[in-house]
């Protein structure tokens, strides 16, 4: 039995408690404890106030301890050879001749328990006696408070984790207490959440973590799963059970409505269907649905983990309460091996909760069965399913379909030292998880060595090292079937209770006890690993060839791994030996993810241009938009005053003239798209003047910007103002050096600010006319453009009064915008459709921290090999105009008088479809886009290797695919110990 007292603010031991009583829940804020005090006076209550620090601590007790071995002067005391004698302490002032074992036991130390702050205080009547009850709740409760001010999205987990408690909680944030699994970038705001809603889902994301606050006002998140129990119970050691299958409130699907609840995603359980209509003989599989929105997901992959994690915590399980004793260092989250035969029950359960009760000396744990994914069964969020009511639902959506399916591989060790069979066996999570993670692309890591020990306590799965390792040796490997190793050794130890199989990275994959023999050494040790279809999972198998890819996996033997998915129509149930699916319909990469499309989201909902970019994003394409606006005497005007001047050298024939102060030209309106700022304005004109004045002046002619729907002045410069004489040539005002090959010179920049996009003409008109004598200032063409491109200045008509250039767009204008990805990118593939590619066209990758991108020009195609791991996919559109040089129109440009634009964008990656969905688990996900198969029916899926060989198979409640659906796959993969 155990001894507890209680600290008060870490330095006060309470003396008038009597009892205690201590829960621990795997969901942190369901923690408390009751102290128990005697108040005869009535003076405690005023000693431990609301928010008082409380530390429960326990140790173990021995009612009838052992006595203290004195030994007076002049005594002799002998212990005889195979004798052992235990003793409080040893006072030796004789003489002691020890030919045995003498064991002493110290007064053990007290060890924390609980740590808490006071919340509540209840005067009680208990048998009598006046007593204080003092609930405390543990630290935890400070990660309630918080709610999400910020968005998350784009973080990965921890930089998440980090802001959020840093920020959002009087919490300590420490990394080293912080292990994320499944590091992957977050997609969602998560903005206006509560800190605890987002925590849960965060680990809900990864692998399952736990969190909370521990002792010293510190944040943590860690695996659950970290450890075994102290001890397992066996079948003298429950006192009580109370373990029911609960069913009650089990679903097979589950319909989360997101984005506003304009579209939706249905995640089931297809095996769990079928399995009811078989056992029920109903002509059509069995639902059991649950709908929920989730107005503030707009990323489908989001709303996929809300209704998969629903579906995960509602399954059918075997959960309830053993009382035992002792345990008190078992915590929420830890694997404990019950057995309690008038139950039927010897397996691995998962705790949930434990509570303490001094008093009657009884340990009571809350247990779920440990099958699958139950960390959600562990918390049970009560408002998982009934947060939001199911307003702003479109039910006239497509419902995107997630199917669910289930496969496994029981690894099984077995093996002899000396000729004695192993008694009991584990294969660790450590090997778990090697096997998982090779299936998902790791590296293999071959098996290389043998330990033995004479520890044969604590055998768990979680085990990572021997108890007691006395001697490793290298091992030899050899397959006697296609679905098993063999691994043998010799050693010099004898005393033997234990045996360990490692990896060449020294990690212990499995380990194994014997009972207590003799060995003559040396001693032979065999070690098997057999792997086997998991049974208990219903309508799915592992093939006998995924059985092998499973062996060669975890031995690193060129394992034939998973690269395709594929679907099918055929609804025969499984089995082991099947070689392809019965009816394949489509065949899925698992290597090219599509993660971004302009037929899944309009163009403007990811390409978003900078607003001094040339460059538009609509819902149906991206285009580059005119830099360049120029007008001559071509086109249909306003209005004018101008009188015209022929000669063939002009553009079309003729030119307007300006002869008097106040002659002008009102031009047609044009649309700027894009903000044109001040420092990259550049204006040039094509003009001359004319000879007839003496006094060698001619009108000055000014260029205004109107705005068009209002008539206000933006701003204006002087097209000309100076001596006469001037031949016809261009001229460039307000950029010398990008007219530093043309003739003239500069007159008055653009001083007038950045033009926003509208609706603008020009205004030409001459302002003065120094000699009023008739000479004239002819302006033949002008050009009003963004100098940050270039442009052919032509300045000799052809034989229809045309100029090539200066062309209306940019000569490159390039823009680029990110895809997030969850997981690292190492390849990205880029397929596009343009209405033109010619010129400086070039389209571009990189993955999101790379300093360059991978381009290539006059294509709409790329593949990329990216030179390191990153998240995300950059990719960059570089437009330009055309026609280059060749199909020129009648008219003035000939060439580069047309936009180039994309109208299609489909980017895929490598992005892990097979990814950690916690110990000895995966996920595979593929992903058959809108309008690909509309109109088949599925009912089958299964893992192909590169070669098509079929790993897995399983069937599940058919569903005909709709027009616009995605079906995405979503099949778990166990790797399990029997």
């Amino acid at each position: 039995m155990a001894e507890w007292r209680v600290i008060v603010n870490e330095e006060t031991v309470e003396s008038e408690v009597f009892d205690v009583e201590i829960v621990d829940t795997a969901n942190p804020f369901g923690n408390y404890a009751i102290a128990y005090m005697d108040d005869v006076d009535g003076e405690k209550f005023e000693e431990v106030p609301r928010g008082t620090r409380l530390d429960f601590e326990y140790r173990e007790f021995d009612p009838n301890p052992p006595e203290s071995l004195v030994i007076e002067d002049g005594e002799t005391v002998t212990v005889e050879s195979g004798e052992t004698e235990t003793y409080a302490n040893v006072v030796n002032a004789g003489t002691l001749h020890n030919e045995g074992t003498i064991r002493t036991v110290g007064e053990n130390e007290y060890t924390r328990r609980f740590t808490g702050y006071v919340v509540e205080r209840r005067e009680a009547d208990r048998n009598g006696a006046d007593v204080l009850e003092v609930e405390c709740y543990s630290f935890d409760q400070f990660l309630r408070r918080g709610v999400v001010e910020s968005d998350l999205s784009g973080q990965s987990i921890f930089e998440a984790l980090e802001e959020m408690i840093t920020e959002y909680t009087p919490i300590q944030f420490v990394p080293e207490n912080v292990t994320v699994g499944d590091e992957q970038q977050l997609t969602r705001s998560f903005r206006g959440e509560r800190v605890e809603t987002v925590l849960n889902e965060l680990g809900g994301k990864s692998e399952n973590e736990e969190f909370g606050v521990n002792a010293d006002l510190e944040f943590y998140f860690r695996p659950r799963e970290a450890e075994a129990a102290p001890r397992d119970i066996d079948n003298t050691q429950w006192l009580e059970y109370d373990i029911p299958e609960e069913g009650k409130e089990s679903l097979n699907e589950v319909t989360v409505f997101f984005n506003g609840g304009d579209e939706s995603v249905t995640v089931d359980r297809g095996d769990d269907k079928l399995d009811l209509q078989e056992s029920l003989g109903t002509n059509d599989p069995l639902r059991e649905p649950e709908e929920v929105t989730r107005e503030e997901i707009t990323n489908i992959d989001d709303a996929r983990d809300v209704a998969q994690n629903i579906l995960d915590e509602r399954q059918p399980t075997i959960t309830g309460t053993v009382t035992t004793y002792g345990l008190y260092e078992a915590e929420p989250g830890q694997v404990i091996n019950i057995e309690i035969k008038p139950r039927g029950i010897d397996g691995d359960f998962r705790i949930a909760e434990v509570q303490y009760l001094w008093g009657s000396d009884e340990t009571i744990l809350t247990i779920v069965e440990k099958r699958g994914n139950q960390d959600d069964m562990l918390v049970r969020m009560s408002d998982t399913v009934k947060r939001v009511e199911m307003r702003e639902a479109d039910r006239d959506s497509v419902r995107n379909q997630i199917t669910s399916t289930n496969v496994g591989a029981v690894i099984t060790p077995s093996g002899t030292v000396g000729g004695v069979a192993f008694d009991q066996v584990r294969f660790t999570n450590v090997g778990r998880d090697q096997a998982r993670d090779v299936w998902g692309g790791a590296d293999p890591v071959a098996i290389s060595e043998i330990a033995v020990g004479d520890a044969a306590e604590g055998l768990s799965r979680n085990n990572t090292e021997l108890g007691n390792e006395l001697e490793r040796v290298s091992v030899s490997e050899s397959f006697p079937d296609l679905t098993s190793a063999d691994y043998s050794a010799s050693v010099t130890e004898t005393a033997i209770r234990e045996i360990g199989l490692f990896n060449a990275d020294g990690d212990m994959i499995s380990r194994a006890t014997i009972p207590e023999s003799e060995f003559s050494s040396p001693v032979d040790v065999e070690y098997t690993l057999t792997v086997e279809n998991d049974d208990s999972t219903s309508k799915g198998v592992l093939t006998d060839a995924g059985q092998e890819a499973v062996r060669d996996a975890l031995v690193a033997n060129d394992p034939n791994l998973p690269t395709q998915y594929a679907y099918g129509s055929d609804v025969t149930d499984p089995t082991t030996g099947d070689t392809a699916l019965g009816d394949e319909v489509i065949v899925l990469q698992l290597d090219e993810l599509l993660i971004g499309s302009s037929g899944d989201e309009p163009f403007s909902s990811f390409v978003d241009p900078e607003p001094t970019d040339p460059v538009v994003a609509e819902a149906d394409e991206v285009r580059d938009v005119q830099s360049n606006f120029i007008e001559s005497r071509r086109p249909v005007l306003q209005e004018s005053t101008a009188s015209s001047d022929l000669n063939s050298d002009y553009v079309g024939g003729s030119a307007y003239a300006f002869q008097e102060e106040g002659d002008y030209v009102i031009y047609e309106p044009f649309e700027l798209e894009y903000l044109l700022e001040a420092d990259n304005i550049g204006i040039g004109a094509r003009f001359n003047t004319d000879y007839a004045g003496s006094d060698g002046n001619n009108p000055t002619v000014e260029l205004a910007l109107i705005e068009h729907d209002t008539e206000t002045e933006v701003g204006r410069a002087t097209i000309y103002e100076g001596s006469s004489g001037l031949s016809l040539f261009w001229r460039g005002f307000g950029d010398d050096d990008f007219f530093s090959d043309l003739s003239g010179d500069s007159a008055d920049a653009w001083t007038d600010g950045d033009i926003e996009p509208g609706t603008y003409h020009f205004r030409l008109e001459a302002t003065s006319n120094p000699s009023g004598n008739g000479e004239e200032t002819i302006v033949d063409i002008f050009s009003f453009f963004d100098t940050r491109y270039d442009y052919y200045f032509d300045s000799e008509v052809n034989e229809f009064g045309d100029l090539d250039g200066p062309e209306l767009y940019p000569d490159q204008a390039p823009v680029e915008f990110t895809t997030s990805t969850r997981r690292d990118v190492t390849e990205a593939v880029l397929e596009t459709e343009w209405n033109d590619t010619s010129n400086e066209q070039f389209i571009g990758l990189r993955n999101t921290d790379a300093e360059s991108f991978i381009t290539a020009s006059n294509t709409d195609t790329l593949s990329a090999n990216f030179p390191s791991s990153e998240r995300g996919v950059t990719v960059q559109y570089g437009f330009s105009r055309y026609p280059q040089d060749s199909d020129p129109q009648e008219g003035t440009p000939r060439y580069g008088h047309k936009a180039q634009a994309v109208t299609r964008h489909d980017l895929t990656a490598n992005v892990a479809a097979i990814t950690p969905d916690g110990i000895g688990m995966a996920n595979l996900r593929a992903i058959i886009q809108p309008d690909e198969i509309v109109g088949e029916t599925l009912r089958e899926a299964g893992q192909l290797a590169d070669d098509g060989t079929l790993l897995s198979r399983s069937v599940f409640a058919e569903f005909e695919v709709e027009e616009q659906q995605r079906v995405i796959s979503s099949e778990s993969i166990t790797w399990s110990n029997p």
